[in-house]
């Protein structure tokens, strides 16, 4: 599980196939996507599932909801 999967995660390499990156990379190029929840974490928050926002719960499922 992920926990940040979104397009602004993934880059293609040479062969043109899509690698899923380390979410850190996007929060020093997208800060204004993250927003701290109190738990000193900043989180997608606009893309995050209700079940991961609410519960902290984290699936395969919330991170298809997050994708899109």
């Amino acid at each position: 599980v992920h926990r940040d999967l979104a397009a602004r995660n993934c880059v293609i390499d040479d062969a043109l196939q899509v690698k899923i990156t380390d979410n850190a990379l996007s929060r020093d190029l997208f800060p204004m996507d993250y927003h701290c929840l109190g738990d000193n974490e900043n989180r997608p928050v606009r893309w995050m599932a209700l079940e991961s926002l609410v519960n902290n719960e984290f699936s395969s499922a919330s991170d298809v909801w997050s994708f899109g």
